[in-house]
Order: structure tokens, then sequence, then C-alpha cells
């Protein structure tokens, strides 16, 4: 008996990612997510029928945000998109090493090779937000039955926070825990009733 074995030597990248030139952030969320462009060499045609031919893509961390990928339907071109998550789900993961900004990677690999892939890198940069934040700004009403609130800042907690009316209003920070992206804080607004 005897066993035929054939190797074939790829040299030339088959798959090849381009990332997004700009910083990628969380705030405010990209509803439409960030374009990975992902091309798949014409030579890798030889190797067998490419009709059809599918890709995965891959978030690294994984934490950050999940991949699909996507053909523009009226150009032809395949991407990799990718949709961070928000502030609110990033609170959840906790880590000692979380930074404000960490290097994101999409991967992208053949469905049926998944040895066959390549990758880009790009800066995330995680931005916060404000529980039970309006869609243009935070109200908080302050009377002279509750002459205190409390707000939560999720995400990004390296912040500065300046308001009007200083000699009113106290704002105190009461509880931190975590920091970089997953990071929480909450501050005791106090004062004068009003409203700011």
């Amino acid at each position: 008996m005897k066993l035929w074995t054939t190797v074939t030597v790829l040299t030339d990248d088959i798959v090849s990612i381009d990332a997004p030139r700009e910083t990628l952030t969380n705030v405010p969320f990209p509803t439409k997510g960030y374009n990975f462009s992902v091309k798949i060499s014409d030579k890798f045609k030889a190797f067998g029928n490419t009709k059809g031919l599918q890709y995965v893509c891959r978030v690294d961390p994984p934490f950050v945000g999940y991949s699909n990928p996507w053909i523009d339907l009226d150009t032809g071109n395949s991407y990799c998109l990718f949709f961070p998550y928000t502030p609110e789900h990033l609170v959840r993961f906790k880590s000692k090493e979380m930074k404000p900004d960490i290097t994101v990677s999409i991967n992208a690999s053949l469905r049926k090779a998944d040895h066959v892939s390549g990758s880009a890198s790009a800066l995330f940069v995680g931005g916060f937000s404000v529980l039970e934040m309006g869609k243009d700004s935070v109200q908080l009403n302050l009377t002279p039955d509750s002459n205190k609130t409390i707000i939560t800042i999720l995400g990004s907690t390296d912040i500065e926070i300046y308001w009007r009316d200083q000699d009113l209003l106290l704002v105190t920070p009461i509880h931190k825990k975590g920091f970089g992206i997953s990071g929480r804080a909450k501050y005791e607004v106090s004062g004068d009733y009003g409203s700011i």
C-alpha cells in the first residue's frame, strides 16, 4: 500500500485586511459598524472552486465587540464589519489590566480553511455613558424634598466633571470601581433646589 500526499505551498497573502483610518470608539455607538476591508487573492482560484467563497470574522480581544462578514452588492467589495459593545456592556468585564484605549484586531479566515487568514489592527478608545441619560443631556431635578441625586458613569471614568452654578451645586465622588473602558463611578449631586 502506498500513500500519496500532495502539498501546495502558498507564498502570497491570500486574505488581506485593511483597517479603517479613524480611531474606533463605542460612543456615540456606530450603528453601521466599522468597515475592515477584506481582499481575497485571485491566485486562490487556482486551488479550487471559489464560487460562493465565504470567510468568517473574529475580534481580538473578543469582549470588546463582535464582527460579521459583509459584501457590498453594489461594488462587490468584502468587509468585516466591527460592532463595539456599549459602555454598559463593557462594564461587566472586569480586568486589572484594562486601559482607556486598547488595540483591537480583526481576523478574517476562509470558512473551510481556517489556517488561511489575515488580520488588521486599530486603536479603540472607550467612551462613557451616564445611566438614565436622555438623548441630548442629563437633567437632574433637585427639590426641597429631595435635594440630592446620584448619577452613575459607566465606561472610561477618567473624566473631569464641569457644571454650571458651581456656587449652588456640589458634585462629590462617592464610589469608583475599575478604570479604563470597564469602569464605574458614582457621584452625588447636592445643593439648593433647582435643576441643571
